[in-house]
């Protein structure tokens, strides 16, 4: 018998894990971090205080490689959601995240900065976001120890987002600033050692890694 007050109590579920969902997505958290901060230039940094900055990056050493689209990058997040059956429909669940990331330059017009995180990677995925699921990254899923069969012993189906973070990119980072020195660094006093800017974080205020644009304004908006 059809039950509306079930129906609507089921509508009401999905309804929130939507909004839940779009909440907790990382490039709305990123977005929600960086204004509250008013966006400043490096030369305006001051010591002790979390700062907001937008700029090109660079790599500080040599780059990793993301673990599905096999990029050479500095950083990159990454989710793997299954397909899963459900009374009233299917739902994408996720099931295994990575993000990792390297210190980095950050450049404006009046001057660098060192990222050191840790990190809060808040990036647009790549254009090619949701995907068939690629023979590298079933490694991974096994070693995370995910199920890859479902009820009646069916393959379930699997889908992917990365987003990858690339030296030249122009992003917003949201970090607290200390002047301190810079092994590699060039100093401008003879014997003393070279100072730059750092931007850092704690585990419980990491760096906040962002693209320029609003996220609803499409993949990959703002860098590149």
């Amino acid at each position: 018998m059809h039950n509306p007050i079930f129906d609507a109590v089921v509508f009401g579920m999905i309804v929130a894990g939507y909004v839940v969902g779009k909440w907790a997505d990382p490039r709305r958290r990123a977005r929600r971090a960086l204004d509250k901060v008013g966006s400043s230039s490096i030369r305006e940094l001051q010591e002790g205080e979390r700062a907001h900055v937008t700029g090109a990056v660079a790599a500080r050493g040599a780059s990793m490689v993301s673990p599905v689209g096999q990029h050479p990058c500095i950083g990159f997040r990454l989710l793997v959601q299954s397909l899963e059956s459900g009374s009233k429909e299917d739902t994408w669940r996720s099931v295994l995240k990575r993000a990792a990331c390297d210190p980095f330059w950050i450049k404006d017009e009046t001057g660098e900065a060192v990222v050191d995180g840790p990190f809060f990677i808040g990036l647009d995925p790549d254009d090619a976001a949701w995907a068939g699921l690629p023979g590298a990254l079933y490694s991974l899923l096994e070693e995370a120890k995910v199920p890859m069969t479902g009820m009646f012993g069916r393959d379930k189906q699997f889908r992917f987002s990365e987003a990858i973070l690339k030296a030249g990119d122009r992003i917003a980072v949201l970090g607290r600033a200390f002047y301190e020195s810079d092994p590699t660094g060039a100093s401008v006093v003879l014997r003393a050692p070279a100072m730059s800017w750092h931007l850092k974080g704690s585990a419980k205020e990491p760096v906040i890694i962002a693209d320029v644009d609003d996220p609803d304004d499409g993949p990959g908006s703002g860098r590149g």
